[in-house]
């Protein structure tokens, strides 16, 4: 009986560890990595369940990492990242957050440079990710929309991205695509 009830577990445990994730990665693909502790905050509040939740890092819409629940007893839950790239730096990465009960995919609001062998973050003290309401037009993410959002998609467009740079708020036009027309709609934005 003990070892009828050993295998039930068994199977159990293989099928939750099939269930589909909503992004991959192929880890052999990848020279190098870096790795981020990361808690994740939706609408101002701390996530303690990530059951719902899939978190991942990009490079423009290449997936580079998924993250993996790490819990600690008696801690809330942090969320473990390796993050792979074919260079050693001088790339951005931007992270997305998948909610399966909602089938939606967000970008959040935070961005980190890529640098091999490098750690953001701790169990103990994460970096974190916010998934919030957006302030479109607000594409340095300093909390208003002003000229200096301008200049910085107009840097995006023509390849410099310097701190903190969210392309939802910055894609005014809704086309994934940041162009000359999303400066056009922050200007229409700062003259409202």
């Amino acid at each position: 009986m003990k070892r009828i009830i050993s295998m039930a577990c068994l199977l159990l445990m293989a099928a939750v560890g099939t269930l589909a994730q909503h992004w991959t990665v192929n880890a052999r693909a990848w020279q190098y990595d870096m790795t981020a502790y990361v808690q994740l905050k939706v609408n101002g509040q701390t996530v303690n369940d990530y059951a719902d939740f899939e978190v991942a890092a990009f490079c423009g819409d290449e997936c580079r990492g998924v993250a993996k629940v790490l819990t600690v007893e008696g801690e809330k839950p942090v969320l473990y990242l390796r993050i792979r790239s074919n260079a050693t730096g001088e790339e951005t990465i931007t992270f997305r957050v998948y909610q399966a009960s909602t089938d939606e995919e967000t970008r959040l609001e935070e961005s980190l440079a890529f640098e091999a062998q490098a750690v953001a973050g701790t169990p103990g003290e994460p970096m974190v990710l916010t998934k919030g309401n957006v302030l479109m037009g607000d594409a340095n993410g300093d909390g208003v929309v002003t000229i200096a959002d301008v200049t910085a998609v107009i840097n995006h467009i023509n390849g410099i991205t310097t701190g903190t740079f969210i392309e939802e708020a910055a894609n005014v036009n809704h086309d994934e695509t940041i162009s000359i027309a999303d400066v056009t709609g922050i200007i229409n934005i700062i003259n409202k």
